[in-house]
């Protein structure tokens, strides 16, 4: 009787080893087919890809080669920044900040212009500070001329998906208009 069990065991395990090992090259297959597409798929989408660089001048010279190809106007180019029209109008002056390998940034400020140097009184100065506190868009600033300076960043590992760029600045320029209207109509010109 024991080796009656024995060798139904000895069979029973023989079975199931092999069905595994089917399974397993099964399994195998279709994980090399997926890395196949995948790589594919990465090689594809990295020309919609800016590489982080410390040499801003070249980093610069990339993205707004991209940004062109999109349709986007680019302006005066210098050092670590340029200024960027969208199609929809939207005008920006670009800072690239590079600070390691893995973590760079994009600042994006947008300027609006303000009804005078009477936006320098403590009254207005109160309410930047108050929408400053109260929303986190953007960073409001106001010049000596009395205008407004809008400041949002922008960070990224060390690629600039270009696509997400143009994204975020075309969603950044439908919610501005928001947040300086209820804050400073009254101080703006229209």
């Amino acid at each position: 009787m024991k080796k009656i069990l024995f060798i139904l065991m000895v069979i029973f395990l023989c079975g199931c080893v092999a069905d595994n090992t089917t399974e397993i090259s099964a399994l195998q297959t279709q994980m090399a087919d997926l890395s196949s597409t995948d790589q594919t798929a990465e090689q594809v989408s990295s020309t919609g890809y800016v590489a982080a660089q410390s040499d801003e001048d070249t980093f610069i010279l990339a993205l707004t080669e991209k940004l062109t190809e999109k349709g986007w106007e680019i302006s005066s180019v210098s050092e670590n920044t340029f200024g960027v029209t969208t199609p929809n109008e939207g005008i920006y002056l670009i800072e690239y900040d590079y600070q390691t390998e893995k973590v760079s940034r994009m600042i994006i400020y947008s300027l609006w212009t303000g009804v005078g140097t009477s936006n320098l009184e403590p009254e207005v100065l109160s309410v930047v500070n108050q929408a400053n506190d109260e929303q986190f868009l953007a960073k409001v600033s106001v010049d000596s001329d009395g205008d407004f300076w809008l400041e949002t960043v922008l960070p990224f590992n060390s690629q600039l998906n270009v696509n997400f760029f143009c994204d975020y600045i075309e969603w950044f320029k439908d919610n501005e208009t928001v947040l300086l209207l209820n804050y400073f109509k009254d101080y703006l010109l229209q």
